[in-house]
């Protein structure tokens, strides 16, 4: 919860009778611009957990497609030697 805005009345030289301004609180003012600010980069650069749970899965699942190919050429080559032995 920020803090009220400044109330102040002000007297300008065209105008014959004081006018009410609203001005933010500095602190005020910048916490907002700072939100913003934090809001637009959260928005660019945020990671979706979902779909990086879903790419490591992927990356996982072709890890263990390679690695059972290479161990069918493994059992293939040394069938192929042994028989080469003989």
């Amino acid at each position: 919860a920020g803090a009220q805005p400044t109330v102040s009345v002000t007297s300008v030289w065209w105008v014959k009778w004081p006018i009410a301004v609203v001005r933010p609180r500095w602190g005020d003012t910048q916490r907002l611009l700072v939100d913003q600010a934090r809001a637009a980069r959260d928005a660019v650069s945020g990671v979706n957990l979902d779909e990086e749970a879903a790419q490591m899965l992927r990356f996982q699942q072709a890890d263990q497609a390679a690695a059972q190919v290479i161990a069918t050429a493994d059992g293939l080559f040394q069938t192929l030697l042994d028989a080469l032995r003989r």
